[in-house]
């Protein structure tokens, strides 16, 4: 998308090919920068999603889930996300 606020000369016109300098560009540099942030941020979530689901695993084949979910205690596990978020 272009970035018409940009003071810079683009003399290369619609369609060219990107220099052959070398030199990255500015917005070369802006782009890794955010590729590299929002990379970490997807290894983050990951991470955090393969967590949750190593005890899930764990939970649910061990004999607690068995012993927890025959008592009220079940609700609370149930509910306390819901609770979590609204408060």
């Amino acid at each position: 998308m272009a970035n018409w606020n940009d003071p810079r000369p683009n003399g290369t016109g619609f369609g060219a090919s990107p220099s052959l300098s070398g030199a990255s560009t500015r917005g070369e540099v802006f782009d890794a920068g955010l590729r590299r942030h929002m990379l970490s941020i997807y290894n983050y979530m990951a991470s955090g999603v393969m967590l949750s689901g190593i005890v899930a695993l764990l939970f649910a084949t061990s004999g607690m889930t068995q012993a927890v979910m025959g008592t009220p205690l079940k609700w609370l596990i149930i509910l306390a996300p819901l609770a979590f978020v609204m408060f």
